[in-house]
């Protein structure tokens, strides 16, 4: 009969529509160009409107928009373009938004708990297994490896789709991607599509709108930590501490739940390790957390390796913020200091004028430590300046960790006279800074020759012996040997016998 064929019809009809959709998914992960990316992501889009459409009134969002977002998560290489266009165009409506982080921490939580149950198997394993059995194992740690480096590109994508959102302010608690209805679609022009819109609004109203709003930062909040619940690749640990500050942090309702991510991303050793310690930073002053190992690790990361890196800058900057505080022990300041006057003995000019400018304004602001060059010897003896001969052997102990242990505060910076016969002028000038009467009272500027590197002071060097006046007081030479001198003498000595 004639229902028969209209069942039909529709069956085609989704069949047909499935298809399409798995091959705009399909050619969504396969494409390298950034366009046809957009086009297939485009289509997807208005297909979810469809579905949701054509589904019972009351649904909140379309069954597909799930499978839609890992797709595009799914891609190992997400072009900026494409999350851009995902961003601008669709999760700016704010139920597509919801929806879209909803099923983001859903499956940021079924990975997690699948790392789970894999890790609980793993470790129930038997120690010794007969040859096939060790076959499989293989298979499966291949699997495996697949599995970690897909996971690690999910999480990438993720990161970099929760930056974005976290940064676009166009998101609007009025807009409604999903709002029209077969009903109310189907029939009527632009001007009843209008109408109803703004009735749907003044329905909606202002608190409604704040209620829609409220939800959606909370939603956001959610997945950041469902995110961070996981183990990131490195590059993304990297990318998420340099947006933690101005991005992360604000978007997160409780930022003290951070502390855990931060604390791992410490483990993991150079720039990251830095950039972990600006957000447990963050978490002390503004948050109040207590965390009495920041100063420590700092400690720990101050070595000629780390300075002489090339993310250096960032480096500088933040040890110099974080040494600013005027409540920190003495024998904290005094083993900072004197790490890093003993680091400068073995360093490049760009990282000893540095070094000395912050230690030169902890000294100003710190007085306590000023007698780390001067004071009076254990004889009784006269004010000694930079002289550790006055003193014996160096007590301090550069690999003691234990700032309170390292003996820093019975020390003295001889290091900073050493420095003051050193080759590059400006590295001179400062170290005699500390014991010159006229140097500057107050804290100096710590950013200028930042760069300077053996090559730029060659170049300097060039540049300034260029600008100068060649000697013009010069007395020709008649011959190879003048009389007087020892080659002469030696040439009359010489010639003579040779001739006879």
């Amino acid at each position: 009969g004639g229902g028969d064929g209209v069942n039909k019809v529709k069956e085609w009809v989704l069949g047909q529509f499935e298809e399409s959709v798995k091959a705009l998914i399909e050619r969504l992960g396969n494409e390298d160009d950034a366009r046809v990316q957009s086009a297939c992501l485009h289509s997807l889009m208005h297909m979810c409107r469809i579905q949701r459409d054509s589904a019972p009134e009351g649904t909140p969002s379309s069954p597909l928009l799930g499978r839609v977002t890992l797709g595009v998560l799914g891609i190992e290489r997400v072009s900026e373009l494409l999350l851009k266009h995902w961003n601008t165009k669709f999760l700016s409506h704010i139920d597509v938004a919801i929806a879209t982080l909803q099923g983001v921490e859903e499956e940021l939580k079924r990975m997690e708990e699948a790392n789970k149950n894999n890790n609980n198997n793993t470790g129930n394993a038997i120690t010794k297994k007969p040859p096939q059995a060790e076959k499989d194992d293989e298979k499966d740690d291949e699997k495996k490896d697949a599995r970690v480096g897909e996971e690690g590109v999910f999480l990438n994508n993720v990161l970099s789709l929760l930056i974005e959102m976290s940064k676009n302010s166009r998101v609007d608690a009025s807009l409604r991607f999903f709002s029209s209805h077969p009903s109310s679609s189907s029939s009527g022009g632009p001007a009843k599509k209008n109408k109803k819109r703004r009735r749907r609004e003044e329905e909606l109203g202002i608190e409604g709108q704040l209620e829609t709003f409220s939800s959606y930062s909370k939603q956001l909040s959610r997945t950041w930590l469902a995110l961070f619940q996981h183990r990131l690749p490195e590059d993304g640990y990297r990318h998420a501490l340099k947006e933690m500050k101005e991005v992360i942090l604000p978007k997160i309702s409780q930022p003290i739940l951070l502390f855990d991510f931060l604390k791992e991303s410490y483990d993991i050793g150079g720039v990251v390790s830095l950039l972990a310690l600006e957000g447990l930073f963050i978490l002390i002053i503004k948050h109040n957390l207590d965390y009495p190992d920041f100063y420590p690790k700092l400690y720990s990361l101050l070595t000629l390796r780390n300075l002489q890196a090339s993310h250096r800058h960032k480096f500088f900057h933040l040890v110099g913020l974080f040494l600013k505080s005027p409540k920190l022990p003495s024998y904290m300041l005094a083993a900072f200091a004197k790490r890093l006057c003993r680091i400068c003995l073995k360093a490049d000019p760009g990282v000893i004028t540095w070094s000395l400018a912050l230690v030169f304004n902890m000294m100003k602001r710190n007085p306590q430590i000023e007698c780390l060059v001067n004071r009076i010897p254990k004889d009784g003896g006269a004010l000694a300046f930079l002289d550790m001969k006055a003193f014996g052997p160096d007590p301090y102990r550069e690999d003691e960790p234990d700032m309170a242990k390292c003996k820093a505060m019975d020390s003295c910076l001889w290091e900073i006279k050493t420095l003051s016969n050193h080759y590059s002028p400006k590295v001179v000038t400062l170290a005699r800074n500390f014991t010159d009467e006229n140097a500057p009272k107050l804290p100096i500027e710590m950013t200028q020759n930042l760069n300077d590197c053996y090559s730029s002071l060659y170049e300097t060097e060039l540049a300034y012996r260029k600008n100068q006046k060649p000697a013009i007081r010069y007395q020709p030479q008649s011959s190879l040997a003048v009389a007087g001198d020892d080659l002469c003498d030696f040439y009359q000595g010489v010639l003579p016998a040779a001739a006879e």
